[in-house]
This record gives structure tokens, sequence and C-alpha cells, in this order.
């Protein structure tokens, strides 16, 4: 006798169909086969025992009513293969809708802090390989030697119950590293009842959550970008996690190229007023992924930034910049492409431009991620002003651009402008 058991379900299809639970042993329900030289099955119960290779039909038959009966068919075979698979699961504990599971291959990608599924399959030899059914008197196994990467838990009663799942663990991630995963069947062959033993190892790979490194420390949500006609601004958006070793790793996809465009490097660019979602993720697995929601749109006031003096001594320079906001308050995440757009004016001769939105190393720190995590906004355009004598001025920043909408209901200019009292102090 060949020592695996298979408990047999063909009893719950026919309970299924008959919309009824049926405790067993029943008085009403008798179990048998058809051939008891390749298995014999407990006419109670409904529990089967292979016997030898081969196939028989199994019965399952209720007494009360005559000619009722169900058939399914028994395959007993040797096992050939035995294969894991992946399967990422929710916070809940259930898979994640939409997702298959991920059959062994050369590596798995996981995410740490995430939870997965790990299930072990017995397959029959041939090309149409077919699932073999595993009891809890099968030796199967898998390695529960604890990795530095991960820990393994079984599956709870209730989710097993609800999925249906056997012989599965669940892989919690809980740091970036590579480990293997070992799994085992231990069986008697047909022959001479030996024991033999499959072997599967899968490697795995954690890898740390994908996202976005914005240069915000209060990031919100949105990144908004200003729009004007003919005025684009750009911003290149970087990445950390995944397991990637190069801005090659990353995939970006934008949910609306129309409205903000994104190119393989992760350089975003507004196209026209609107909103789109940009997605970048692993090229190593699909599912581990970040998004951000980028918010175009015409700006609606602009402002001198507080960052810079405004008195000078006669002989040395002032520095100014300014920032727009959206019609909503939010200021624009990035907005420089508009500093050639944006006329400076010192309203005296006291004081004059000499370098407006020009290169300047005084200039550099506007565009460092401690300017940018201020609440004083993004500098869009900025000025070197000299002071060639004493006096006070008002310095003017104005943008003017034509503007109409896509859909004709307004035409008309882009005018903002902002103001700041200057001056400049004999030594």
């Amino acid at each position: 006798m060949l020592q695996y058991k298979l408990v047999l379900t063909s009893h719950t299809t026919f309970l299924h169909w008959a919309f009824a639970v049926v405790n067993l042993p029943s008085p009403h329900h008798q179990w048998s086969v058809s051939n008891s030289s390749v298995a014999h099955v407990d006419s109670m119960m409904g529990l089967a025992y292979a016997l030898n290779l081969g196939v028989t039909n199994t019965i399952v038959e209720d007494t009360r009513v005559a000619g009722h009966i169900q058939v399914s068919s028994l395959n007993v075979v040797l096992p050939d293969s035995l294969s894991l698979y992946m399967t990422p699961l929710s916070t809940s504990g259930d898979p994640v809708e939409g997702i298959k599971a991920i059959p062994s291959m050369t590596r798995w990608y996981g995410v740490s802090g995430r939870r997965y599924l790990i299930q072990m399959k017995v397959f029959s030899e041939g090309l149409d390989a077919q699932e073999i059914y595993i009891t809890e008197s099968d030796d199967i196994k898998l390695s529960n030697n604890q990795s530095d990467y991960w820990r393994l838990f079984p599956v709870s009663d209730d989710i097993a119950i609800k999925h249906g799942w056997q012989n599965s663990l669940i892989l919690k991630a809980t740091s970036q590293g590579q480990d293997k995963l070992t799994a085992s069947l231990t069986y008697f062959s047909r022959l001479n009842e030996t024991k033999e033993v499959l072997k599967v190892a899968q490697e795995v790979m954690v890898c740390d959550q994908v996202k976005f490194s914005l240069d915000k420390s209060d990031a919100s949500p949105t990144i908004f970008l200003p729009w004007a006609p003919a005025i684009y601004q750009e911003v290149e958006l970087q990445a950390t996690g995944g397991c990637a070793k190069a801005s090659s790793d990353y995939k970006w996809f934008s949910s609306d190229m129309g409205i903000v465009s994104v190119s393989a490097s992760g350089v975003v660019q507004a196209k026209k007023p609107g909103k789109a979602t940009i997605k970048v993720l692993s090229i190593f697995d699909s599912f581990n992924y970040d998004e951000v929601v980028v918010e175009v749109s015409v700006p609606a006031s602009m402002a001198m930034l507080l960052n810079f003096p405004v008195e000078t001594v006669v002989g040395t320079h002032l520095q100014a910049a300014v920032t727009m906001k959206a019609s909503n308050g939010a200021y624009f995440y990035r907005c420089d492409t508009f500093s050639s757009f944006i006329k400076w004016k010192a309203g005296s001769e006291s004081f004059i431009i000499v370098n407006a939105t020009g290169e300047s190393p005084a200039l550099d720190s506007l565009g460092n991620a401690d300017f940018h995590a201020s609440n004083y906004g993004s500098p869009c355009s900025w000025a070197y002003i000299y002071a060639s004598a004493s006096g006070r001025a008002t310095l003017h920043a104005t943008l003017s651009k034509e503007y109409h909408n896509f859909d004709g209901s307004f035409g008309g200019p882009i005018v903002l402008k902002a103001s700041s009292l200057i001056a400049a102090l004999t030594a």
C-alpha cells in the first residue's frame, strides 16, 4: 500500500449542489469506489486511501433518493515536480485583487514590510501535468529557518478555510536583502517503497518600498506646476527603493500625457492645465511602485520671497526673487521655467539690475533642497541689483503673457506683479 492518503472532495461538490451542509459520518450517504485495487474508501467518512497507481471512480450515494449519486475520478500517480508560488497579500491577509500567484522563477522580488502567501504545490509527470492533492499526512515541508530578511508564519485557520489554502505559509518581508526558500516532499516510490525526495529552492530578494524623493520636507500629496502659453514647466523627479542601482531600474508612467508628460528618466513637463498621476515602479517588481498627483494650473499670484535683506551698503549688491501661487493658494513645486518671462525694474537710478534670472554663484542657493523646504515657495525668477547711490526705491517684477482658454470662454493676458521696497545706505 502506498502511504499516500487522499481526502476526496467529491462530497463537497455534491453538498454545494444540494445547498446543504452534511456532517460526516451520515447514515444517508454511502461511499464506494469502482476499482478497489487502486484505492479504498471509507463508506461512512469518505476518506480514500491510495493502494496502487491507476484510475478509479469514487461514488457517493444519497440512500434516501434512488439513483441520486455523484461520481468523481480519482487518479493515483507519483509526484514528478514540486513548485512554489508567491501571492502578495493585503493588510487584511486576503490576496490582492487582480494579482495572480507568481510561480517559481529565477528570483522573486518582495517589498520590505509587506506579507506574501507562499504555497507549495506538487504536480504529476507529463506535458499535461496536473496538481496532486496533498494531505496532512504527506511529508511536505517549507524551510522554516528564519532569514535575516523575512519571517515565516502559519496561515490562520479562518483565512486558510476562507480561501481553500493548503500547504502554505505567510512570508513577511522585514528588510532589504537576498536569501533562499527551500521546500521538499518525501514520498515512497512504486517499486520498492523506498523514500524519494523532491526539492525546490527559490531565491527571494527583498527590496525597500519605491518612493518619490521630493525636495520638500513637508511635501503635500500633490505637486503643483505652473503653466502659461508656450511655457512648459519641467521638473525631474527622483525615486528611491526597489533595489535600483541606476535610474534605468525604474519605469515611469503618466495617467494623462496630454496634461503632464514624463520621460524615461523621470522628467515631467506641464502640458496644459489639469491633473495627472505620475507612477514610478521598479523594473524588477511591478507591484513595487509609488504615485503622486501633479496638478497643472495658470499662476494666480506672484510675491517677493522674504529670504533676502532689503537694505545694503552703497557699492554692494542686493538679491531678490519672486515666487508664484496657484488659485488655491498653494505654492508651485517648481516654476523656474518662467524666469526669463518675468521682467525686473528698479524704480530709481540709484539701483541697477545687473543680472536678472542669470546664473550666479550667490543665487545658486535658491534652488537647493533647504530652500524648497521653506514655507516661502520655490523661486520662479531672481535678480541681482547693484546699489550705485544712497536712496530708496520700489523693486518691481512683472509677468505678462497672453492667455486664451481652450474652450474659448476667456481670452486676455496673464499679468502678475510683485514689488518690494529696497534701500541703499552710505557706509
